[in-house]
């Protein structure tokens, strides 16, 4: 990655430290540092991010056959499946929702969980109003 100085030759710190903070960087490289030159190369271990979703999740219930006498539940809803997809890609992801506290919720939380969502305010609830 470089981190390059502005237009007028100033390096601007604040973007410098700003793209460089959202990263581990395990060593500069060269030429020199942020403050001074034109640009700094460093190397990058990975991106450091978190995301937070806020919203519903939900079960669908899929046919298994042309009869539709066999359903099988497949967790979904757009904000958990934003949560579950960034999670797969390494990013540190958060779940804030609320469900009923039943054999739906709990198998939609166990889900959250699997994937590595953080579910700590991830409510269930026994009457929901």
């Amino acid at each position: 990655m470089i981190v390059k100085s502005n237009h007028e030759g100033k390096t601007n710190i604040g973007f410098a430290l700003a793209v460089v903070g959202a990263f581990i960087v395990t060593r500069i490289l060269g030429p020199g540092d942020v403050v001074e030159d034109k640009a700094v190369v460093v190397e990058v271990k990975s991106l450091m991010l978190k995301v937070v979703t806020l919203g519903e999740t939900l079960v669908d219930f899929i046919s298994q056959n042309r009869d539709n006498k066999t359903l099988e539940k497949q967790p979904g809803g757009a904000p958990a499946n934003v949560a579950v997809a960034l999670s797969k890609l390494g990013v540190i992801a958060s779940f804030i929702g609320k469900v009923g506290e039943d054999i739906i919720g709990h198998f939609l939380k166990e889900t959250l969980d699997y994937y590595k969502i953080d579910t700590m305010d991830y409510i269930l609830q026994m009457r929901l109003k």
